[in-house]
């Protein structure tokens, strides 16, 4: 928590940071772009300049004549008004100015505009001095003025600076992104990994150490109950083994026992019959513990899955089917050649817990099939049935707890597809299970090819 306050406070900061640099650079700019503008028209040439420095050369009879090569460096015009409002002398000006304004219109000009143009005024010994700029230099205010270059200039310096601080925050965003991705993109892999059951280990190094240093314990306390629970499995699994074996070869011996009563025989056989049953469930336990746990990686090696398929085909046959079943073989032609990196003995234990599921859950009988198909995914191996099949809430809640690793004794179909998904998973494939009521299940396993 610490490693995270201290990063935000750092994250503020910077950001604050920013924000002002941003400021910083806001003036600079507004600076460099209008330095010029107000530097030429406040400087030399502007009115208020010339109208102080012309005022004192002001005569009935004219400039002198450096001021007038002056304004017409500048493209301004002049002229000067006696008291009745006459034109005295004029440099430059425009013809379709009066030679005589009223005191009205001296008044109004004098604020604005005089034939569209800007005019500046100044009263003087020789007169009222009426300087005339050009049309497109000035907008004139009420008491004040403009440079028109600076008006139209001002709305593209907003948007440009406007676009350049997004374009600044968004480099600023991508960039932090990336920073707090970076150094915290290992502990959210870490702690993905832990939601996966894989092992973790961090280096605890940088701003975020503690988060780190508080994953790694994490992690050290599931390998130790992951451990915990492996060897509890495997101790119950070897504590079972020694009084099953003592109770089925009792419950065999009772069952072949040609004096004894029949109906003992029976209840004997089914004795042995579920004795096995716990036997393979134990087995069944160990295994899916063991791959959970990685202390029983699989064994690969290159194999031809329709060989395994048929080799097992034949060993169920030769043990003999229930009565009311039957095996079928459907292997295509195109995956004759399929060649996979497995291990032999895991997939011929997940062949034989789908067929031992249909079989078991199909007591009145069912048509067995074992076959291998192309999939986008590689190849798939799969056992199917034509018998009671599972309702769309079963398939719902087993497809969950196959995917999930979880194993439920309310579930007609627990531990052992559960295992046949660890398997599948362990070949780097996957498990898809397909069913409806009253039309049999299919399980597929879909393994890479090699």
């Amino acid at each position: 928590m610490k490693a995270f306050i201290r990063q935000i406070s750092k994250t503020l900061s910077a950001l604050a940071l920013l924000l002002a640099l941003l400021l910083a650079l806001n003036l600079a700019a507004f600076g460099g772009s209008f330095y010029r503008v107000v530097a030429e028209d406040y400087g030399e040439g502007s009115p208020t300049r010339l109208l102080e420095e012309l005022a004192p050369g002001v005569s009935p009879i004219g400039l002198p004549r450096e001021d007038a090569q002056r304004l017409r460096q500048w493209g301004i015009w002049a002229l000067v008004l006696d008291g009745e409002g006459r034109v005295v002398w004029s440099a430059d000006a425009p013809a379709e100015l009066p030679a005589r304004f009223s005191v009205q219109e001296v008044a109004v000009f004098a604020k604005g505009y005089l034939a569209g143009y800007p005019v500046f005024t100044r009263s003087t010994d020789g007169g009222l001095l009426v300087l005339g700029y050009p049309r497109d230099s000035y907008t004139k205010l009420p008491g004040n003025y403009l440079p028109l270059r600076f008006v139209r200039r001002l709305p593209a310096f907003a948007l440009g600076l406007l676009a350049a601080d997004l374009l600044a925050l968004l480099l600023a965003w991508g960039f932090s992104r990336r920073r707090i991705l970076k150094r915290a993109g290992p502990i959210i892999a870490a702690v993905e990994a832990l939601g996966r059951g894989e092992a973790v280990s961090l280096s605890p190094e940088g701003e975020l150490a503690d988060l780190a240093e508080s994953v790694n314990r994490t992690a050290g306390l599931l390998r130790r109950q992951d451990r915990a629970r492996a060897e509890w499995i495997n101790g119950i699994s070897h504590d079972i083994r020694t009084p099953l074996a003592v109770i089925m070869g009792y419950a065999e011996r009772i069952a072949g026992e040609k004096n004894a009563d029949p109906r003992i025989r029976r209840e004997a056989g089914r004795i042995g019959w579920q004795s096995m049953r716990i036997k393979e469930l134990v087995q069944d336990l160990n295994l899916a513990s063991q791959l959970e746990y990685g202390t029983r990686p699989p064994a690969l090696a290159p194999l031809s899955p329709a060989a395994l398929l048929r080799e097992y085909g034949a060993e169920l046959l030769n043990a003999g089917l229930p009565e009311g079943c039957s095996l079928e073989m459907e292997i295509a032609p195109e995956t004759e050649g399929a060649v996979l990196n497995g291990d032999a003995r895991l997939l011929s234990r997940a062949v034989n817990n789908l067929v031992q599921n249909s079989l078991r859950h199909n007591p009145a009988g069912c048509r067995l099939s074992l076959g291998l198909c192309r999939e986008a995914e590689g190849l798939g191996l799969y056992a199917a049935d034509d018998g009671v099949g599972l309702t769309a809430a079963e398939l719902e809640e087993l497809r969950r707890r196959t995917e999930s690793g979880e194993s439920s004794p309310e579930l007609r179909h627990g531990l052992g597809l559960v295992l046949v998904s660890r398997i599948a998973r362990a070949h780097g494939g996957s498990l898809r299970i397909e069913s409806e009521p009253g039309k049999g299940c299919r399980v597929t396993l879909i393994l890479p090819t090699a």
